[in-house]
């Protein structure tokens, strides 16, 4: 058993997984319209969300202009009250 603090050999186990994984897999997966985007709240919030009643899609792929685009969610972030030091 490996620990979860030996990153050195976890990192050896997950590549040595991952090629095999590669080399046997039949097909390429595909992610047909895959949305999604990672967000940092350090200096903004209020960021679009799967859940509530900011839900709008944070990107502005063809077809998605509108209502549902980037810009409203873009529009909807605030500043992001400063960290206590």
């Amino acid at each position: 058993m490996t620990s979860p603090s030996d990153t050195a050999k976890l990192n050896q186990i997950y590549s040595t997984l991952e090629k095999d994984f590669l080399q046997q897999q039949p097909e390429v997966p595909l992610w047909y319209n895959g949305i999604w985007f990672q967000g940092n709240t350090q200096y903004w919030q209020n960021f679009p969300s799967s859940t509530g009643s900011n839900q709008n899609i944070p990107a502005m792929w063809f077809g998605y202009m509108g209502a549902m685009t980037g810009v409203p969610a873009l529009a909807q972030l605030t500043p992001a009250p400063p960290k206590a030091s």
